[in-house]
């Protein structure tokens, strides 16, 4: 079968383990820092994190992409770390952004996506989006606990110091 065949990372989301397991990562500016409480290092926190999502069926992308060239192409990617790290970071600056910021961040996100995938990297524009990234990214601390369960990572806990939530505010 196709996942049989392709898949070298990841665990097929039927044989991941059939209990659920919450994994914790804690940013600081926008970088993640530590996993389950334990501060570690930015490769070893991603293999950390690959390993404990590979394991849970967590990160198998099927993909229908435009090339630049103007061709569609179907990709499956393993992206077990990815596939945790990037939805626990869009959690924290839902958490500590305006939402006007919310609301610009997907259209920051595809136009950067769009001008390193098309080798413009030297762009002015890409160094100004990384500007705006860097400064949205002094505020993405906190933590953020997803749980991983048959090849979804869903958002569980999140808090921030920098959280724009208030819940004595926000209860009616």
């Amino acid at each position: 079968t196709l996942f049989r065949s392709v898949f070298q990372l990841v665990t097929r989301p039927e044989d991941a383990p059939d209990e659920a397991e919450v994994v914790e990562l804690e940013f600081a500016e926008g970088v993640p820092v530590a996993l389950n409480g334990t501060p570690l290092g930015l490769v070893e926190l991603l293999e950390s994190v690959a390993a404990i999502g590979a394991r849970h069926g967590v990160g198998i992308v099927d993909h229908i992409e435009d090339r630049i060239v103007g061709l569609k192409v179907r990709d499956i990617y393993e992206v077990p770390a990815a596939a945790i790290v990037l939805p626990a970071h869009q959690e924290i600056e839902r958490l500590v952004c305006t939402i006007h910021e919310n609301q610009f961040k997907p259209q920051l996100d595809r136009q950067w996506a769009y001008l390193v995938y098309a080798g413009l990297w030297w762009e002015p524009l890409r160094a100004d989006l990384d500007a705006y990234m860097e400064r949205v990214n002094e505020r993405v601390s906190g933590m953020v606990g997803l749980k991983l369960y048959k090849g979804h990572a869903r958002v569980v806990t999140r808090s921030s110091p920098n959280a724009v939530y208030d819940a004595s505010l926000a209860s009616f």
